[in-house]
């Protein structure tokens, strides 16, 4: 008879975090060694990669540290110096431009930065140039892509960047010196009246805020500029092949294929536990009803993996983090309607008319004329069974007569053979009575 056992959901989600781990594997080798060899000899993906890394380097908006002196570099915005700096009790190493060491963060350290991204990247004059230990190949020599692009001003002629951006327009439009939201103003040593310094009427606390928002907006002038657009729109084509195909292959090879190649629609961690699919009338799941849940859950993570490419690309956090995190987000929803749902459904199963099952305490059919036809048989079966079971005690009581028959029988002879003996010896008495009298 039919017997069916719903799906333990330790075991459904246990299987799904495994399943999780075997296709990101997958995708991981596959982005990796296959996909992403694929992009650099057709887009030189790893090329734009080290020329956008070398106008970062180049600019002074961002620098390559190091910070507990393993020989590990990362590149942070210079914004953020004051924050590593305070996050580690020794000094920052630096590996940007002169290879120093980095003892105070203070407001003449960002505005160093800020100083040589328009006077010098801008102009192209000056340029400091980082050690060879960190200038990708791409780009061994290079000069600012900008400073031979004239400027069109607002009466339509055009100036080179290197006549145009210069100290007086530097302390005019960025520092704003002298005006009422600025805290920077031009003092004079009385030891040298003719040559002013750059000084600050505020806190430093104050000058670094103000500092750090023109940072900003410097990163933002260099990350509109054409040359630099046309570098991160060529990595963008080179992280799509290398990293979409892979995603969407492993999606249709390992939740959709192989579902498709078991009778039951499991994955693969899904037939190590045992757990199989039935449709919702608790008969043995079709190819289409597979196809449309597969495609439906396959729906359902791609659009989780959307979240974690945004909140990847916009936050910036650890490649593993933002996985895990997004696989969590995703388990957590479907699992909150499995949680409230009969027989333990999640949206996908809903779609299909599906629901998981343990197969190996369950019994079921392919069919309703399976069911009947199983039904049927056992049945008839039973009657048969019970047919035979009639005849049989029948004939046990058939024999039983008989043998009591025979046992009467055997009985009545032994008892006139008794009687008869019992005649003969009363007979015999007699006569040796008579003589007696005699």
């Amino acid at each position: 008879m039919k017997n069916i056992e719903v799906a333990n959901i330790g075991k459904r989600l246990l299987a799904a975090i495994l399943d999780a781990v075997i296709a990101l594997f997958t995708y991981v080798v596959l982005a990796l060694y296959v996909f992403t060899p694929i992009a650099n000899a057709g887009l030189n993906y790893e090329g734009n990669v080290g020329t956008l890394s070398n106008y970062m380097i180049y600019s002074h908006l961002y620098v390559m540290v190091e910070t507990d002196g393993s020989g590990v570099s990362n590149i942070i915005n210079v914004s953020s110096l004051d924050k590593v700096t305070e996050s580690y009790t020794q000094s920052i190493i630096s590996v940007q431009i002169i290879d120093s060491y980095i003892e105070n963060v203070n407001y003449s350290t960002f505005e160093q930065y800020l100083r040589y991204y328009y006077l010098n990247y801008k102009t192209g004059q000056n340029i400091e140039y980082p050690p060879e230990s960190m200038m990708h190949e791409n780009l061994a020599i290079y000069a600012s892509p900008i400073c031979d692009v004239p400027i069109v001003l607002s009466d339509g002629q055009e100036v080179l960047p290197k006549d145009y951006y210069n100290e007086d327009w530097y302390l005019t439009n960025i520092l704003r010196v002298d005006s009422a939201d600025s805290p920077f103003v031009l003092a004079i040593d009385d030891e040298n009246l003719e040559q002013p310094y750059l000084s600050i009427n505020t806190s430093e606390e104050e000058a670094i805020i103000y500092l750090k928002q023109a940072i900003y907006d410097a990163n933002a002038d260099m990350y509109y500029a054409d040359y630099y657009q046309e570098v991160v729109q060529a990595i963008n084509y080179g992280q799509m092949v290398s990293f979409i195909p892979p995603f969407f292959f492993c999606l249709f090879f390992y939740y959709l294929l192989i579902p498709m190649l078991f009778k039951n629609g499991e994955t693969l961690c899904k037939k190590m536990l045992n757990l199989g699919l039935l449709n919702i009338k608790e008969y043995q799941v079709t190819r289409p009803q597979i196809l449309l849940r597969q495609m439906v859950l396959i729906t359902e993570l791609t659009f989780f993996f959307f979240i974690f490419a945004i909140i990847q690309l916009n936050f910036s956090t650890s490649f593993i983090f933002t996985y895990i995190a997004t696989l969590c987000l995703g388990v957590l929803i479907l699992f909150i309607v499995t949680l409230f749902s009969k027989k333990r459904r999640t949206l996908h199963d809903y779609v299909a008319l599906t629901f998981v099952i343990d197969t190996r305490k369950s019994v079921w059919f392919d069919n309703i004329n399976d069911e009947e036809e199983h039904e049927a048989q056992l049945e008839e079966n039973m009657a048969k069974y019970n047919r035979n079971s009639d005849s049989l005690n029948d004939n046990v009581i058939q024999i039983g007569d008989k043998i009591l028959e025979n046992k009467t029988e055997e009985i009545a002879s032994l008892t006139m053979g008794e009687e008869g003996k019992g005649e003969q010896g009363t007979k015999k008495s007699s006569k040796r009575t008579k003589k007696t009298d005699e």
